[in-house]
């Protein structure tokens, strides 16, 4: 086979097929003009064999998996309130503790993560039960921060959890990197616009809440017969207390 090039210059070949296409376009651009070796090797080629040096590991794409990070694993129908006053209901949303952040699952597909300032509150509808969330300014680490808290009781003082999570391991398995949260919730009584963190899901934490009643409350307790062994109890003890505080 014989290929004529334009100019006085021709290049006779025969043989074996070029295994390769971009072998023979290499050698097509190689000899298309004299003046490649005068000027130098092009950039592009000179590129091409670099990146034919170039060797390594297979690049193996890790995903992420978060367990524990939302307040319901699975999308949630719920009910949005905005600033405004409007409701949005019968949306699917997921509940971040972690971040404070709301998300919202557009038309099945897309998650778009709810600007928290356009928000008064949201509710998830989950085994036929309403969980109310609220923004609330409380007391967090000594800064008063507007957060999303679960109203557990509402009455002359209001009952809060902060259901918030952290971040307990991570470890990775099979290209898959696990990220593990698990609850810690902070509770707050919430009395004439003010939080009060109880610290701890207990009996002691409420009279610690109000010191000057404490006597009366541990009386009161006393007499009503309540304990605490669950955050039901807990909800059950204020509205018992409530009167006293």
């Amino acid at each position: 086979m014989e290929i004529e090039l334009t100019g006085a210059q021709r290049l006779k070949f025969t043989g074996k097929k070029l295994k390769m296409r971009k072998h023979y376009l290499i050698i097509i651009l190689l000899f298309i003009s004299p003046c490649i070796f005068a000027q130098g090797i092009p950039d592009t080629l000179t590129r091409f064999f670099q990146i034919e040096k170039l060797a390594g590991n297979k690049y193996m794409d890790i995903a992420y998996k978060y367990l524990g990070l939302y307040y319901f694993e699975e999308w949630t129908n719920g009910k949005i309130l905005l600033s405004s006053g409007e409701e949005i209901e019968n949306i699917s949303l997921h509940y971040n503790g972690y971040t404070d952040q709301l998300l919202w699952l557009k038309d099945n597909v897309i998650q778009i993560i709810i600007d928290k300032k356009s928000l008064s509150g949201f509710s998830l509808f989950n085994a036929g039960k309403e969980y109310k969330f609220r923004k609330y300014r409380i007391l967090s680490s000594g800064d008063t921060v507007n957060n999303f808290c679960q109203e557990l009781y509402k009455g002359k003082v209001n009952l809060l959890v902060v259901r918030h999570n952290r971040l307990d391991c991570e470890s990775i398995h099979n290209y898959i990197m696990y990220y593990v949260y698990v609850p810690s919730p902070a509770y707050f009584i919430y009395k004439n616009g003010k939080s009060i963190n109880l610290k701890k899901m207990r009996l002691s934490a409420l009279y610690k809440a109000f010191p000057e009643r404490k006597e009366i409350l541990k009386q009161k307790a006393k007499e009503k017969h309540v304990r605490v062994k669950s955050e039901e109890d807990f909800v059950k003890a204020v509205q018992a207390l409530e009167e006293f505080f």
